[in-house]
């Protein structure tokens, strides 16, 4: 099956943030995408990058797309807590006094077929969300 991969990186500044919007929206135009599906991918990434920590580094995101399925990989320093909690939580174990984590939860269960989280070095984390579109 054909696939194709763009990587991008961009500094941790909110003026670069739409550049991330613009490589997802194309690739999944590229691929024929409706609108309601490139919507739910760029809601979870919006989510994600919402609750990064600006550190003057990078983030890096990576859209994989095959056939119907599209993969996201988002790199950056992202809420460790949040990130500890969504490595174990789950919609039913998410608490009330966990809004961020329940919010976050709820929505990528809701928006995407699956997600990883992956903890890298430094405070950076990888979470990788997948799509099937069509």
């Amino acid at each position: 099956m054909d696939s194709d991969t763009v990587c991008i990186c961009i500094p941790d500044k909110e003026v670069f943030i739409p550049l991330l919007r613009l490589v997802l929206g194309g690739m999944a135009m590229r691929k024929n995408v409706c609108y309601d599906d490139l919507d739910d991918l760029q809601l979870a990434v919006d989510d994600l990058l919402a609750n990064r920590r600006p550190n003057g580094g990078q983030i890096c995101m990576t859209v994989r797309v095959e056939g119907c399925q599209l993969d996201i990989t988002v790199e950056a320093v992202i809420d460790d807590e949040l990130c500890k909690r969504l490595e174990v939580a789950s919609v039913e174990t998410a608490t009330e006094e966990e809004p961020a984590v329940l919010d976050t939860c709820r929505l990528l269960h809701s928006l995407m077929d699956g997600y990883e989280v992956q903890e890298l070095s430094a405070g950076r984390y990888s979470i990788r969300m997948t799509k099937t579109c069509g």
